[in-house]
């Protein structure tokens, strides 16, 4: 699964410049925990609704998907194989973020385009 995710960012027959693995990394968090994805959407669809940054709702998305995996481990449904499926989602959460970098510097900087606002013209 993690390897699915690092293939889709890293593409060799594209120089290693693919994508930042949302899409690919929602259909690994649906296989592996699918109510964490139905927790995580929530608050993708909250902060983009608040926000306006869809960066900043896939960011957060991504690192909750292993927050609620772990929360909810402990309290509400075990998981058989934990340790190995934990490992997966942050590897595949920290992948994410990673490939985010520019996106998180802009927003840091002020400077992240918002969703639905008009591009400026030159």
């Amino acid at each position: 699964a993690v390897l699915a995710v690092v293939g889709h960012c890293f593409p060799v027959w594209l120089a290693f410049r693919g994508g930042k693995g949302v899409a690919t990394g929602l259909g690994v968090f649906l296989v592996i925990v699918p109510w964490a994805v139905l927790a995580a959407l929530v608050v993708f669809v909250v902060i983009v609704w608040r926000t306006r940054f869809v960066s900043l709702g896939s960011v957060t998305a991504a690192a909750f998907v292993p927050l609620w995996t772990g929360l909810t481990h402990l309290w509400i449904e075990p998981i058989s194989d934990f340790t190995p499926t934990i490992v997966a989602l942050c590897a595949t959460s920290a992948i994410i973020i990673a490939k985010h970098h520019e996106n998180i510097q802009r927003l840091l900087a002020g400077k992240e385009n918002k969703f639905g606002a008009a591009k400026p013209s030159h």
